[in-house]
Order: structure tokens, then C-alpha cells, then sequence
């Protein structure tokens, strides 16, 4: 004889912490919806929930959840510390085991791989994560921070180890370069922001030029002694400029105070560069402003309007 789920029958009956106590059919599916009779039972902590009666005759569902999360603190009570009120530092210390002992771990490579390890004290497995909360708490641990390595190639321990934000922990890798300004070991780029220099021409001057460190932070740039700026300050274009003085030998003084004919500062140069020509007209030499112009003027211009209109009355 086939019961159903919904057959009277259950009702009353106990299955681990769950007493049954109504029926409701629901529709389940994500594409195809199906009505499905479902339990609704009572919990032995006075919670009342809908449960999949298959999942609670095979014991899967034992209650509304509550056996599972007393269960989860009841783990947690193996330590001092308990793993249920501190679980990001629980997090933390698993993910930091799981970098240097599980080779199956994707960043196994740049810890354990390299031979990276966690100190006697924090792998001790009756009293290591206890001590390790201990030593988080009362050295700067907040929720917003990350464990980092004082030491980028040292073990992970209380003497190497401390809470930084992402971006200090970004600024602290492998290729982070190190100096020693006036007795103090100090990132570089630590030391740039402190002391108001632009980071890139330090490290250029430090580590591509080889200058020393003191040099590279106080030298003043050519900055504001440079070719662009001067041009900038005297609102010229700079490839004029430099066309000015490289091709037409102008002094510096010169290109950068005669102002720019023209749209472009360009027309200046082409005036410059076209050679003299003789006006059709009186015979006179003329430097063109374009390269079209034949007559060195307007008047000869007009004159030769009047003579070619003249000509055109007689031949017509």
C-alpha cells in the first residue's frame, strides 16, 4: 500500500528533534514547476519549518537548523578562543596553514614552496590558533586589516608578522625596494610619500641610474628649467620653437618672443623658408605668403585685373 506524504498518518510522528505537524504543497522547480506535498514541523527548540519529507525520513534534516549550529559551537569549545566569535582570524589562520603546508593550494608556490613556514608556537595543535588570537588581538588586529610579513622571505611568526591595511601589504612584496636613509631601513616608496617627491624619478634615479638615495630624493628636477615649460610660459608651440632655432638658427630668445602668424605657429616657418620672388608686374622682388601669389602687392594686383580686362575687350 503506497502512503503518501500527506497521508494523516505522519502527523504526531518524531524524526530526530522534528515533529510533524501539517502539510502544505508547494511548487519547486526552477523551469518546470511541480506542486510537491512538503512537511511543516515542529522543533524541539519551539522554531517551526518546512522540510522535504524525503530528507527527513533519511535523516538528513535532523531539525530547523539549530543541531547544526550547536553542534559548530560545540567544535569551536575545543579552544580557549572560541572559533564561532572569532571567525575571520579562524579563516585567516587556515588560509596561512593552507599557503605553506598544502601543495594543493594555488599560492603554495610563493609560500611553502619557497620554504616559507608558521612558527612551533602557532602550530600547536592544542594551543596554536588560542595563541595566535591572543597575539592578534593585542597587536592591532581589526576587521579591516591583513596579516602581513615584516620580512617578505621569513616565517610566519609573532616577531615577523603584523596588521596592515591592502595597500601597505601591496607596497610590501618581493620586488619592494629597500633603503637605508639617515640609519633607517625604510620602503622607497614609503620614503617618497614622506618626504613630498615624486616616486617614479626617485626610483629611476636610485635604481636605473644607480644614484644614491640621497641625492636621488633632494636634486631638483630641470623641471622648471625645461624647454616645454619656457614655451608653455610664453604660450608658443614647441615644435615651433625648436624649428626656429634648428633650422632658421634663430637664438632661443628670439623664437619664443616673436609671436606666431597665423592659426599655427607653423605659418611663421613656411613665411621663413619660401624663397623670393619677381611681381609680374613692376618687376619688382617680393617673399610670398603663399604659394600662389605672383604679384608683391595689391596694387599691382589691380593693375593687372585692369590690364587683362582691357586685352579682353580688344580680342573680343
Amino acid at each position: 500500500m503506497i502512503v503518501f506524504n500527506n497521508d494523516e498518518s505522519y502527523l504526531g510522528k518524531k524524526y530526530g528533534k522534528l515533529t510533524v505537524i501539517d502539510f502544505r504543497k508547494i511548487l519547486i522547480g526552477s523551469k518546470q514547476q511541480r506542486p510537491k506535498w512538503m512537511w511543516v514541523c515542529q522543533c524541539d527548540c519551539g522554531n517551526a519549518t518546512i522540510v522535504n519529507p524525503s530528507d527527513v525520513k533519511s535523516g538528513k534534516t535532523k531539525s530547523c537548523g539549530c543541531y547544526h549550529d550547536a553542534r559548530c559551537k560545540e567544535r569551536a569549545k575545543k579552544f580557549k578562543n572560541s572559533v564561532y566569535d572569532n571567525k575571520r582570524l579562524y579563516m585567516i589562520f587556515n588560509h596561512m596553514k593552507r599557503r605553506c603546508y598544502s601543495e594543493s593550494s594555488p599560492r603554495y608556490k610563493d609560500y611553502g614552496g619557497r620554504g616559507i613556514k608558521i612558527c612551533a608556537e602557532w602550530m600547536d595543535s592544542q594551543s596554536g590558533f588560542d595563541r595566535f588570537v591572543d597575539w592578534a588581538l593585542s597587536n592591532g588586529y581589526a576587521d579591516d586589516l591583513t596579516i602581513d610579513r615584516i620580512d617578505v622571505d621569513g616565517d610566519y611568526s609573532p616577531q615577523n608578522c603584523a596588521w596592515e591595511t591592502r595597500k601597505e601589504q601591496n607596497n610590501n612584496k618581493r620586488e619592494t625596494i629597500w633603503v637605508e636613509y639617515r640609519g633607517e631601513r625604510i620602503q622607497l616608496k614609503k620614503l617618497c610619500e614622506r618626504e613630498g617627491v615624486k616616486y617614479d624619478t626617485v626610483h629611476n634615479r636610485y635604481a636605473v641610474l644607480g644614484w644614491d638615495i640621497e641625492r636621488a630624493l633632494h636634486e631638483p628636477t630641470q623641471l622648471e628649467t625645461s624647454f616645454a615649460k619656457k614655451c608653455r610660459e610664453h604660450g608658443m608651440s614647441e615644435s615651433v620653437v625648436r624649428d626656429r632655432i634648428r633650422k632658421l638658427g634663430w637664438s632661443e630668445e628670439e623664437a619664443l618672443n616673436t609671436p606666431s602668424a597665423g592659426r599655427s605657429g607653423g605659418a611663421v616657418l613656411a613665411n621663413a623658408r619660401r624663397k623670393d620672388r619677381i611681381c609680374k608686374v613692376c618687376g619688382a622682388s617680393f617673399k610670398p605668403s603663399n604659394s600662389k601669389q605672383i604679384y608683391c602687392g595689391e596694387a599691382c594686383r589691380n593693375k593687372s585685373k585692369r590690364v587683362s580686362y582691357k586685352r579682353s575687350l580688344e580680342t573680343g
